[in-house]
């Protein structure tokens, strides 16, 4: 994860106090500072294990026939993987794990409208798999939430894909954790 020189910061405000949210060019948490009403304030670092299907390692094409595009401003980082259908196609993003631990975890996709509303994210959580839909059509260039599960680093995995002639997106998932 590279840090920006001067991160974009977020505030939430709740009965509990403000968090306020430093992050870096791209959206990722950085740290979070609670301001309770007591004033006093507290860093907790976010430590983001980061899955890209371009850069690094843990991403595989599992089905059907996926292409690199060129560089693409809002991809995550160079670029990204693109499925367009007439069949199915199925990608694989295996992280690297450390504990067994609550994870947050993001999905990244370009801005595209032609991509399709409706693309399995299926999370595997132990030996069971939950099923979460992304609508990659909007919301693009961002760090989008699906959900947050306790996961074993021995099984840990994310696949996205679907089917019917659409077009898909294989770009970056993000498996988050705050450290307290």
């Amino acid at each position: 994860m590279r840090a920006h020189p001067s991160p974009l910061v977020n505030s939430l405000h709740g009965s509990a106090g403000n968090l306020t949210a430093r992050r870096d060019r791209r959206g990722t948490v950085l740290t979070l500072r609670t301001h309770p009403p007591n004033n006093i304030q507290v860093d907790e670092p976010v430590t983001s294990w980061i899955v890209d299907s371009i850069v690094g390692t843990g991403w595989t094409p599992i089905v059907g026939s996926w292409v690199p595009t060129s560089p693409e401003p809002t991809a995550y980082l160079a670029g990204y993987h693109r499925a367009t259908l007439t069949g199915y196609a199925i990608s694989q993003f295996v992280p690297t794990l450390p504990l067994e631990q609550l994870y947050h975890i993001y999905e990244w996709h370009p801005v595209d409208p032609t991509l399709h509303n409706n693309v399995l994210h299926q999370i595997r959580v132990g030996i069971a798999s939950m099923n979460h839909y992304v609508n990659q059509a909007v919301n693009g260039g961002q760090w989008n939430f699906i959900a947050s599960y306790t996961l074993n680093p021995a099984t840990a995995l994310v696949r996205n894909g679907g089917g019917g002639g659409v077009n898909l997106a294989a770009d970056a998932i993000r498996f988050s954790t705050v450290l307290l």
